[in-house]
């Protein structure tokens, strides 16, 4: 990803945004000080710590599925792995 959150897309050729978290926070809390800004970064950070608790569990649905072969312990242990990187709180 670029420093700005521009990408080339190869599909459609074209240059799209896709800011990481950080920069869409930053984006979004642009031009607001003090108690605003505090109280607008605060709403943002739960909006993404809630869709990192949502993707946490769709990968331990995944992994609480029979979609993984009992045979794969790696795969198993990194599914876990990376439910506990999304949520570490869960």
């Amino acid at each position: 990803m670029s420093e700005s959150g521009w990408v080339y897309d190869k599909a459609t050729h074209e240059s799209v945004y896709r800011p990481s978290v950080g920069h869409a926070l930053a984006d979004l809390t642009g031009g607001l000080y003090g108690e605003e800004y505090d109280e607008k970064l605060e709403e943002l950070n739960d909006l993404v710590e809630a869709v990192r608790r949502e993707d946490a569990e769709i990968v331990r649905e995944v992994l609480a599925s029979q979609s993984v072969s009992p045979a794969s312990d790696a795969a198993r242990a990194l599914l876990r792995a990376l439910a506990d990187k999304i949520d570490p709180h869960a």
